[in-house]
């Protein structure tokens, strides 16, 4: 839980240097969640394969 808490720290830190307010952040964050999808399930991307003749 520490470790989550100092990723949480660092974040904050990131977005107060920014100048984001924490209203643009949980905007953009459920913008890109209706976009997306949430880690709810926690199925992540690992890599991206393109096809390069299309």
């Amino acid at each position: 839980m520490e470790e989550l808490a100092d990723v949480l720290e660092v974040a904050e830190a990131i977005r107060k240097q920014a100048g984001i307010s924490d209203r643009e952040l949980q905007i953009c964050r459920n913008t890109k969640a209706e976009k997306n999808g949430r880690f709810e399930k926690k199925i992540f991307l690992e890599c991206i394969i393109e096809n390069k003749n299309s």
